[in-house]
């Protein structure tokens, strides 16, 4: 029965995304266009792989889901516990496929027109790459996870008023450390931790460890939160 429920819930929120659905559509007319322009000499051999855009969509489907879906859902009298059930079990769907759609974009794209363009993902620009398929196939969702839980918290923080203090923190930690060079660096060793380190075992945990404490956060602020 309440694996009912969370079916029920997971295909609520995915009718209610349809902005994802629009923006995947614009983007893949952009990469389509952008591809033809690199092709056909309009611009320059450089191309930015339509793959790329699959991380639009790890921030933009987070957002949508809390924001339009929580409290229609919360109304209908779907229990918060089955609402973090089932966008859970869609955030990790989603990783899959957009780490299998990435790999496979770029390969499709790299072994068809690689000869003639260079191609820019960002899964070689990262150095997962170098690593194998397979290890780069799990850093990539791993990734993908954690960047679908920060701004999943994060729009849920927004519930609450503890969103803007999220917001003012945020704003505050990167005007600060960016333009100070030794505050910039534990930005720069925080990035290396979750995106470039060179053991791909410690940037796949770190990335899974980060992504469970930001939606045991999320779910914190949502219960305490009365709608």
């Amino acid at each position: 029965m309440n694996s009912k429920k969370i079916v029920s819930a997971v295909k609520l929120e995915l009718k209610n995304i349809n902005a994802t659905y629009i923006t995947g559509g614009c983007l893949a007319i952009i990469g389509l266009w952008t591809l033809i322009q690199c092709l056909t000499g309009l611009s320059s051999n450089y191309y930015i792989d339509t793959a790329n855009y699959l991380y639009i969509f790890a921030v933009l489907t987070p957002i949508l889901i809390p924001a339009y879906c929580l409290k229609r859902m919360l109304y209908l009298n779907v229990s918060k516990d089955t609402f973090f059930k089932g966008t859970l079990f869609i955030y990790i769907i989603a990783a899959v496929a957009f780490s299998v759609l990435n790999l496979l974009i770029y390969s499709l794209t790299d072994m068809i027109f690689g000869y003639c363009l260079s191609i820019k993902n960002l899964s070689v620009i990262f150095s997962w790459r170098g690593n194998g398929v397979t290890i780069c196939l799990f850093q990539q969702f791993a990734f993908f996870i954690l960047v679908e839980c920060f701004f999943h918290t994060l729009t849920c923080a927004h519930f609450h008023r503890s969103g803007i203090v999220a917001d003012i923190l945020i704003a505050a930690v990167l005007a600060v450390f960016i333009p100070i060079a030794s505050l910039r660096k534990y930005l720069t060793a925080f990035f290396d931790l979750i995106i470039f380190n060179d053991n791909w075992a410690v940037q796949l945990i770190s990335c899974l460890i980060l992504s469970a404490v930001f939606y045991l956060m999320s779910v914190i602020i949502i219960k305490r939160r009365k709608f």
